[in-house]
């Protein structure tokens, strides 16, 4: 769950799971859509080296939302999320198969290299 969690940049955010092997990079099968209020603004996004989870992030943006990873069968993985800034709303979903059993998450932003500035995500599982 995001709670009030911004970038210092227009990166938008990025889930990436792993197993045993460590994060992987590649391999997912993700898309995100989001529009501003009267939607003047729509946009979409992919990705395949995460789950995208914000579309058309800027630094002044601020996310509050969920995001949920579901097992389908095997090691395979679903995700699905909502998330919405001050006058931004974003959906995502994707796909993704791993080698082994799912052991680690992490939460960073497209470029990888710009930082959380501020806000709180926290991890429930099952």
């Amino acid at each position: 769950m995001f709670d009030s969690v911004s970038v210092n940049s227009t990166s938008n955010l990025l889930c990436q799971i792993g197993d045993s092997g460590g994060f992987e990079t590649s391999g997912y099968s993700s898309a995100a859509f989001g529009g501003s209020v009267g939607g003047s603004n729509i946009a979409g996004a992919t990705s395949t080296a995460g789950f995208i989870i914000t579309r058309a992030n800027a630094a002044a943006y601020i996310w509050h939302g969920a995001f949920m990873i579901q097992k389908f069968d095997g090691n395979e993985w679903s995700e699905f999320g909502v998330t919405n800034s001050t006058s931004y709303a974003a959906s995502s979903s994707g796909i993704k198969t791993l080698d082994d059993t799912l052991d680690r998450v992490r939460i960073t932003t497209v470029a990888g290299t710009n930082v959380f500035d501020s806000g709180n995500i926290s991890l429930l599982y099952e």
